[in-house]
């Protein structure tokens, strides 16, 4: 991975956009997922998800308070999309997640995000079978 930044949503010449990817946004959404999905955890965090019927995956991120004050929650914010975009090709099977940050992975790099949210889709088997 190479070290290309977005800054205020300009990218950095010779850079395309980034590719889009299905986000859960209401608090509904992420409600029926806590209380009627599965979930593992590892040090840095929670996957929650519920497995739908077609289309591609869709994702919700949460950082809660106790991570810290606003500029904190929202670079791990932008660490976690990161992630879910270099992992998101991989993910072939159609549900809904949720990643919550606990404190273990509060002064993570991008490839240790990377690294644990792979791990975390590869014990829930959500990868695709020639990525888990």
């Amino acid at each position: 991975m190479d070290a290309r930044f977005w800054h205020a949503g300009v990218p950095k010449a010779g850079m395309s956009s980034p590719p889009k990817f299905d986000r859960i946004r209401r608090r509904s959404e992420f409600a029926s997922i806590f209380a009627r999905g599965r979930s593992l955890a590892d040090y840095a965090l929670v996957l929650y998800w519920r497995e739908r019927t077609v289309g591609p995956p869709r994702v919700g991120f949460c950082v809660g308070k106790q991570l810290g004050k606003a500029v904190t929650r929202n670079r791990i914010k932008r660490l976690l999309r990161e992630s879910w975009r270099v992992l998101a090709a991989e993910v072939e099977i159609p549900a809904d997640l949720v990643f919550v940050a606990r404190r273990g992975g509060v002064c993570f790099s991008l490839a240790e995000w990377v690294a644990s949210m792979r791990g975390l889709l590869r014990r829930a088997k959500l990868l695709g079978e020639g990525n888990g």
